[in-house]
């Protein structure tokens, strides 16, 4: 857990990748930490129901997982 001076009310962590299956998205590096002013790292929330992402790191996030998802049907239709 990071103290994050602009949102000391939340829990921030330090972020240094996404993974789906056995890939791991590397992230920005910006991500892994905050620093003195409080800018970076991710804000996590409990009470909201809802994740954002740099657009970068979705659009990866979702490739791989349309990737993976896309491979697992064609096996099944082997």
């Amino acid at each position: 857990m990071l103290w994050n001076p602009k949102h000391p009310y939340f829990y921030c962590i330090g972020l240094v990748g996404i993974s789906i299956g056995e890939r791991t998205i590397p992230v920005p590096d910006m991500l892994p930490r905050v620093n003195r002013r409080g800018d970076d790292g991710v804000v996590v929330d409990n009470g909201t129901t809802f994740t954002m992402l740099l657009t970068s790191l979705y659009n990866a996030v979702v490739s791989e997982f349309d990737g993976q998802v896309g491979q697992l049907s064609t096996d099944e239709k082997k």
